[in-house]
């Protein structure tokens, strides 16, 4: 098996790698019936993405797109083509990589459809993730994120680019990137210019072109940072910092790793947040997430 624990889930079904060349999938939507599938492939497998409908696999010189019928009892292959891309995702019937510096669309086959070009300035891209229903937001290596509209013919940006550099001294890198399911906010997660994962989770709401962020190594978001200087806050604000101990060892350690929306089309107030634990900690985890983490992330009702 490979080095790395390859595990690819969506709102349908749960693929995990069991061999070089094994995949195991699981049907979510009812485990008590749902039909499991050992899928035994031609390539060493280095990554995997599902939608629930296919499953894509790619060792960094070939991809191959798996169909599951509509009744999940047979897998068949769909499509294939050489690309030396190791991020993918996919929409619909269109598979998004990275290659030559730019963000291809293709079909299952291979066939070039679009071409997402980024300038010099902006950089190259290196990361991309499509996010329910229908987004696809791309990350540079300079610092750029760009969010695009998959619901017409071709993928059209939404709004404006917004470069993290300007927000974030520390910026070294993105680790993952996600939206919620209005489009309207956009979470990230980055590593510092050492290489090492930043503690805090980053909120950036495109509407209000503001970013906010939930540290989980020292419990605050930026409202406890930078709070007002108000003689009613400062108040409330020796109170909180009384509460601080108590409350920040339930998160301190902690790191974030990737994250996701939940498995519904419908608005949540919640995100799957996949924590690195460092050091084996002891300390109370009853209270999580924090609710200030649960308004930055909330989809508008």
């Amino acid at each position: 098996m490979n080095e790395d624990y390859l595990k690819e889930e969506s709102q349908k079904c749960v693929v995990v790698q069991t061999g070089p060349s094994n995949l195991s999938i699981d049907p979510i939507d009812n485990f008590a019936t749902s039909t499991h599938q050992d899928l035994k492939t031609d390539i060493q497998i280095k990554g995997t993405y599902t939608t629930g409908e296919n499953v894509a696999i790619w060792n960094g010189r070939k991809l191959v797109v798996y169909e599951i019928t509509g009744d999940k009892s047979t897998i068949r292959a769909a499509g294939t083509f050489s690309t030396e891309s190791t991020i993918c995702s996919l929409y619909e019937q269109n598979v998004y990589t990275i290659e030559q510096g730019k963000v291809q669309v293709r079909t299952f086959q291979g066939t070039v459809k679009q071409l997402i070009s980024f300038t010099e300035v902006e950089g190259q891209p290196v990361t991309l993730e499509v996010c329910s229903p229908h987004f696809l937001i791309v990350g540079t290596e300079n610092g750029i994120i760009k969010l695009f509209d998959l619901s017409r013919r071709e993928a059209k940006q939404i709004g404006t680019a917004k470069n993290m550099t300007d927000v974030i001294s520390h910026f070294g890198g993105f680790v993952s990137l996600r939206c919620n399911c209005a489009g309207n906010k956009v979470s990230l997660c980055i590593k510092k210019p050492n290489g090492s994962t930043d503690s805090k989770l980053y909120i950036w709401n495109t509407e209000l072109d503001t970013l906010q962020y939930f540290n989980f190594e020292t419990g605050k978001g930026e409202q406890d940072d930078f709070a007002p200087g108000t003689m009613e806050s400062d108040q409330e604000t020796a109170e909180e910092r009384r509460a601080k101990p108590a409350r920040s060892h339930k998160y301190m350690l902690f790191r974030p790793g990737s994250h996701k929306p939940p498995g519904s089309k419908k608005p949540s107030r919640y995100y799957i947040m996949y924590i690195v634990i460092p050091t084996p900690p002891s300390m109370n985890l009853k209270c999580f997430p924090p609710p200030s983490l649960l308004n930055h992330l909330a989809c508008p009702r």
